[in-house]
């Protein structure tokens, strides 16, 4: 069965949840990786049923989004309160990477959250 992108959210929600682990911040950092992801697979997924294709190399991230700009999803999605393709581009930037490489940054409860709800934002748009 294959592996379905909406468990990285489901676990990002777990982890933020979850008082248990002593290090909050190794929780933070991996709820708002693992929500990109969920988001990014998700897209590519979609696309991919529109016959899109990708590398398997980092270059996928940008295809992503430069196809949602491209399609008539992201046209409909205009009428939104936010692009979806931006909303994923800041999730991955100001998140993702954030979170992933930058060990200077601290994350709270409350920025890690705001970053999964951008996550299901995305995910909820796409058809």
């Amino acid at each position: 069965m294959p592996f379905d992108p909406k468990d990285f959210l489901r676990l990002s929600k777990d982890l933020v949840n979850d008082p248990s682990y002593s290090t909050r911040e190794s929780v933070f950092r991996t709820s708002i990786s693992r929500a990109y992801y969920s988001a990014f697979l998700i897209c590519r997924t979609w696309l991919e049923t529109q016959k899109v294709t990708f590398p398997k190399t980092g270059k996928a991230h940008k295809i992503v989004v430069n196809e949602l700009r491209k399609t008539k999803v992201f046209m409909k999605l205009l009428r939104k309160t936010r692009a979806v393709a931006d909303v994923l581009v800041k999730l991955r930037w100001d998140g993702r990477n954030e979170a992933d490489y930058n060990l200077k940054k601290t994350f709270t409860s409350r920025e890690t959250l705001n970053w999964i709800r951008d996550a299901e934002y995305v995910i909820n748009s796409i058809p």
